[in-house]
């Protein structure tokens, strides 16, 4: 019926406010960009970008997520 519904905010922060150091362990593990598969701690806003951009494919693709991997080894390997 045409409505979005965004959920899940549990892991939102300030916006602008210094931080050193985030967690690795961020985003439902199908909508984690590589670099924070690989262990990256330090990111930006563009890990949002890489988990809509997986969110929309799998909207256009009849709802199948694009990356649904079992594990970080196993998600990492479908993305390359």
């Amino acid at each position: 019926n045409g409505e979005l519904k965004l959920a899940d905010f549990g892991l939102a922060r300030a916006y602008g406010i210094p931080v050193k150091c985030y967690s690795s362990e961020v985003v439902t593990l199908w909508y984690r960009p590589p670099d924070v598969l690989f262990g990256a701690k330090i990111y930006t806003t563009s890990i949002d970008i890489w988990s809509a951009g997986c969110i929309f494919a799998e909207l256009a693709n009849g709802g199948k997520p694009l990356f649904p991997g079992e594990s970080v080894d196993d998600q990492l390997r479908r993305i390359f």
